[in-house]
């Protein structure tokens, strides 16, 4: 019974360092079937900046995160717990690293990022 009152409140800080401008921000609730609005609105994150999302009231802290950069370029990260996943912090690396990126974000032999070159795609 007490975790149907759990009710999630925290935040996730996404930190850039592709090198390229990110200019929508997407996190969902991973019981969510839609992306919903675009977090940054109006701003875009820059190379080298941190952007803070307060999330609140969910029954979970685990979530799913999308960014799309200038070029179209997307990053996919799934099932994120914002809560334990170091301390609420994502950190989106430049293309010579991803790899090892890649590998520091497998869990239980699944991934759990990706990343699509291309055109903006309708969500």
């Amino acid at each position: 019974m007490a975790s149907a009152l759990f009710a999630f409140d925290g935040y996730v800080d996404i930190t850039n360092e592709t090198g390229f401008t990110i200019y929508y921000a997407y996190v969902s609730h991973e019981s969510d079937e839609f992306w919903g609005d675009d977090m940054l609105g109006d701003d875009y994150l820059e190379n080298g900046d941190t952007y803070r999302v307060y999330l609140s009231g969910h029954s979970s802290s685990i979530f799913d995160i999308m960014l799309e950069d200038e070029d179209g370029d997307t990053y996919t990260f799934e099932t994120v717990d914002v809560e334990q996943d170091d301390a609420g912090a994502i950190q989106i690396v430049d293309r010579i690293s991803r790899r090892e990126f890649l590998r520091s974000l497998l869990q239980g032999g699944e991934e759990r990022f990706s990343h699509q070159d291309g055109p903006r795609h309708a969500l």
